[in-house]
């Protein structure tokens, strides 16, 4: 067999393994690049909706005055001040709720505290809406809102954090 042959025989072997691995590598760099940019996006969505958060319970003064209402609970023992209950009609957590599946595409680290911002503002919003420490004793009520505005500020404090980290995860690249 003379070398025409074999180079016959190798040469589209050779042509074919050169193709794909040049098509795989190619594809991979495509895949990358898209899921970079799908996890830039998703980090910028979730930084966006939870600093909103944060800047609606700052503007509304809901931690404030919380906690101006805990004061009073502790400084007037005979209080019969009503608890206040802002209006939470709207779902502030589409963004979250939308790209939950996603979360696994950010750090463990941060997609961890982004989970727990969320379950503290859901704690939150339910105290809210069923009015916390209602139709109880002036101790119990004085417990319940200690409870209540110990969450709410657990919440801005990881909230304040996980925009800072997916910020700079967005920022990247």
């Amino acid at each position: 067999m003379d070398i025409q042959y074999w180079i016959s025989v190798i040469l589209p072997f050779v042509s074919t393994l050169l193709g794909g691995g040049i098509a795989y590598f190619a594809t991979m760099s495509v895949n990358k690049r898209k899921y970079e940019l799908e996890r830039q996006q998703v980090a910028s969505a979730i930084a966006g909706e939870i600093a909103s958060i944060l800047k609606i319970v700052e503007i509304r003064k809901y931690y404030t005055d919380a906690e101006h209402m805990l004061e009073n609970l502790r400084t007037n023992p005979g209080s019969v001040e009503n608890i206040w209950v802002p209006a939470m009609n709207e779902n502030y957590f589409i963004v979250f709720e939308s790209n939950s599946g996603k979360l696994g595409m950010l750090p463990k680290n941060v997609a961890g505290r982004v989970v727990a911002f969320y379950t503290l503002c859901k704690s939150v919003k339910e105290d809210m809406v069923h009015s916390v420490g209602k139709d109880c004793t002036h101790e119990a009520r004085k417990e319940a809102f200690e409870q209540f505005c110990t969450i709410f500020g657990e919440a801005i404090e990881i909230g304040n954090e996980v925009v800072q980290d997916l910020r700079g995860i967005h920022s990247t690249k």
